[in-house]
């Protein structure tokens, strides 16, 4: 594998200065703007004299050959980019007065998440927990019961378990903040 990142060695850079005519002639023949696309081109040059010098059955090939096809990918790539839909945000002004409360409120109420969901996973047992993320990640029954070496009617169980104490856990929490 070719190492792009070192420089070129002299040779290297005696043949990229003699054929540099390729590199034009490229450009000339696609009608490329000289001034928009060189600086583009010339990486898929430079890589293709360092592959055509390191790889002797290229030399089989003529370098102009492997250079034009080296330069049309990074202009293909280049062209594929630029006709990318851009992904836009909205950025909203920051007002302080009205928006200050706002994020101390997400704040806090974050807050009060983490607490109600740390209060109610040492409710769940591990396995139960265990089963809920292999669920959350789309395995199904069949597929927990033989990562968990149990039966697959010990999921569903192990489920519904951790649901009756999650909905308890809600209605006690419920009745605290009444």
């Amino acid at each position: 594998m070719l190492d792009y990142t070192l420089p070129m060695t002299a040779e290297e850079s005696v043949f990229a200065e003699e054929h540099h005519d390729t590199l034009c002639t490229y450009l000339r023949v696609h009608k490329l703007p000289f001034d928009d696309f060189y600086d583009i081109a010339v990486f898929g040059y430079l890589r293709a004299v360092r592959k055509y010098l390191a790889r002797p059955e290229l030399q089989q090939y003529k370098f102009s050959t492997i250079a034009y096809r080296a330069m049309s990918c990074d202009i293909h790539h280049s062209k594929e980019y630029w006709s990318r839909a851009r992904r836009r945000g909205e950025v909203c002004p920051l007002n302080e007065d009205h928006d200050s409360n706002d994020l101390r409120d997400t704040v806090s109420e974050t807050l009060d998440n983490v607490i109600s969901f740390e209060q109610l996973t040492r409710r769940i047992t591990p396995m139960q927990r265990r089963i809920a993320l292999l669920r959350a990640d789309g395995y199904n029954n069949k597929e927990i019961a033989a990562i968990c070496k149990i039966k697959r009617q010990d999921v569903e169980a192990e489920m519904e378990n951790a649901k009756r104490r999650i909905l308890t856990f809600q209605l006690d929490d419920g009745a605290m903040a009444a």
